[in-house]
């Protein structure tokens, strides 16, 4: 983490087009708000390596926000930093010589979809850089497996980035006889011309010890401590594998402090766009790389509670950290957020971990119960997110550890955890056969939309599962006050930021369009959005939003937080506050639907591919 993965790429990209190998670039992301960061880093090197333009097309779902933005008035303007409108429509993006867009781009041109050729034409004799691989799951990563095999076939160079790739990820991507190569860093490779293989062991940086402590939520409340590391002067770092954990901790951090004693913040995915970004800038502005002219805005002592969402693309530099348990590679990516820039002094002694459990297992994990429900007792509601079996390898890795070695660590315990070597006893037998049933499903699902398989009725672009997602999400758009003045062609909307708005039901106006997109939040269905979802439409946003991405309008009330869906006037199960984002009220009876405590969004609303 934080070795230059994403400019050594780059060079090697540039040096293949220079040397005519290559034709051009396209580099894929998990998200799409990290392919808009990436985007303006390539943005950035091409226009210092390019005699001609240096336009960089962006290449996702909501990519044509941006690109209204970078032609709107007042913007910036420059010559060849916006590519020609031809290649707007999502299925020409990917012909633009320079782009960056989303894992999902790419992977339509291996998916039975209509024009699925023209993405796959577009991306033939180019670079193709695949980031963050290990974040994608079974199903994800048989697309991509086969992606990988289809850009080779195509004369395509393809590099594949990720801090914590295990030997198994890398054989399957190789798809046969890999590389050996123990070391870390690691570069390895195949050299299409001749079938050479490539094993470079880098060398690695300063190796440094993170002290590593366990908390055990039964017994010590986990954010003691963080308090008291924040009242000596630690900018402490919270991360929650569920907003709804995220928000219980910051309720609580609020209650147990006084008030201004020092900042605390809390930020996931369930925050509208203006929020998300003003927390954000904040944020990075407060925990971020110190300034070139060696001004520091750093706090004296601070709380930052936070989702996934911190793991990557977020530049926050954290002296102490607090995490629930995870998986042992997002573990890893969370340490690269402590103690993560050169600083002259820190209010700690040395980098530390605690990780929190809902209750230490004991020492004889044979013991422990095998259903995911029962298992939450102990790991929390980790157990609806990830793997129970690689929860209970990462702990059953780290639990006598009393430190942890990066960069050398790193290989040993990812190998240790996602070792293919089938447990001998219960619990872990039961649950690794578990997981292992639910991978072939995703991976067999897959399988079912490649390009090679029998035609699907739905083979829209729109709907093409590029991921595989068991808890689907809606849209809300949030309004102080809506006031259909003129009809149903027009509407004065003012919005959850303050900002009045026309909205025309006949006439299109970008600058009405993203400040109606900043003011969205996602969210999980309960019963009334999902029979407001069934019975209206709204007819007044048809200009803003895509058929298939309408949101439902909720009025907002100030005082109680409290969103009225517009159509219904039902309660929509929702409050919204600027500190809390979105929380679920939990007043319903559960329905045969969620009855599943895996795909009841009580338990995990945190869905979609952003965390």
């Amino acid at each position: 983490m934080g070795m230059g993965k994403t400019e050594a790429a780059l060079y090697a990209a540039y040096k293949l087009v220079e040397a005519g190998f290559h034709s051009g670039l396209y580099f894929a992301l998990p998200t799409r708000l990290t392919s808009d960061r990436i985007h303006d880093r390539v943005r950035t090197f091409l226009q210092a390596v390019s005699v001609g333009s240096s336009a960089v097309k962006l290449a996702h779902g909501q990519a044509w926000l941006k690109e209204f933005e970078s032609g709107a008035e007042g913007s910036d303007r420059t010559a060849g930093a916006r590519p020609p409108p031809w290649f707007n429509p999502s299925k020409r993006g990917l012909l633009f010589p320079f782009a960056v867009g989303t894992i999902d781009q790419a992977l339509l041109s291996v998916l039975n979809v209509k024009h699925s050729f023209v993405r796959s034409f577009g991306l033939a004799g180019k670079v193709v850089v695949l980031d963050e691989v290990h974040s994608y799951d079974a199903y994800t990563g048989t697309l991509l497996d086969e992606l990988v095999k289809r850009l080779r076939e195509l004369g395509c160079t393809v590099i594949v980035l990720s801090a914590t790739l295990t030997a198994a990820r890398r054989a399957a991507l190789f798809g046969s006889d890999p590389p050996a190569g123990d070391g870390y860093p690691l570069l390895v490779g195949v050299r299409a011309s001749t079938g050479e293989r490539i094993v470079r062991a880098l060398e690695p940086p300063p190796s440094r010890s993170v002290r590593l402590r366990w908390i055990d939520a039964s017994a010590t409340p986990p954010l003691e401590e963080a308090v008291a590391k924040a009242r000596a002067g630690c900018n402490v770092l919270c991360i929650a594998n569920t907003v709804a954990t995220a928000q219980e901790w910051f309720r609580s951090l609020k209650a147990s402090m006084s008030e201004n004693e020092f900042p605390v913040g809390l930020l996931h995915s369930k925050f509208t766009g203006t929020d998300r970004e003003r927390i954000e800038n904040d944020w990075m502005s407060k925990l971020g790389k110190p300034s070139e002219s060696g001004a520091d805005s750093r706090p004296q002592g601070s709380i930052l509670v936070a989702t996934q969402i911190v793991e990557q693309s977020v530049d926050i530099d954290a002296d102490w950290m607090l995490s629930e348990l995870a998986p042992a590679d997002m573990l890893l990516q969370r340490l690269g957020r402590l103690w993560r820039h050169d600083r002259d002094s820190r209010p700690a002694p040395e980098p530390e971990l605690a990780i929190v459990c809902a209750r230490m297992p004991a020492d004889d994990l044979s013991n422990l119960p095998s259903d995911t429900k029962e298992l939450e007792a102990f790991f929390g509601r980790g157990v609806w997110v990830y793997a129970p079996y690689v929860l209970l390898r990462t702990f059953e890795t780290l639990r006598d550890r009393k430190s942890v070695s990066i960069p050398d660590d790193i290989r040993p315990m990812l190998e240790a955890v996602y070792s293919e070597t089938i447990p001998t006893t219960e619990p872990h037998r039961a649950l690794y056969n578990d997981m292992k049933a639910k991978a072939d499903n995703l991976r067999q699902l897959a399988r079912m939309g490649e390009a090679d398989s029998l035609p699907t009725r739905d083979d829209s672009e729109e709907t093409a599962g590029t991921r595989y997602n068991s808890r689907p999400s809606v849209s809300l758009l949030l309004v102080r006050g809506l006031d259909p003045a003129a009809g149903h062609a027009t509407a004065s909307a003012t919005l959850l930021d303050g900002r009045s708005v026309s909205i025309s039901r006949f006439r299109r106006d970008f600058e009405v369009t993203r400040s109606l997109y900043k003011n969205l939040v996602q969210v999980a269905p309960n019963d009334a959005l999902r029979e407001e979802k069934a019975n209206h439409r709204t007819d007044i946003l048809s200009q803003h939003f895509f058929a298939s991405e309408t949101p439902l309008v909720c009025r907002w009330d100030p005082e109680s937080g409290a969103l009225t869906l517009d159509g219904s006037g039902a309660d929509a199960g929702y409050r919204y506050t600027t500190e809390l984002g979105a929380v679920r009220m939990r007043n319903e009876e559960p329905s045969p639907r969620n009855a599943d405590n895996a795909d009841d969004p009580d338990f995990f609303f945190d869905n979609g591919n952003d965390w």
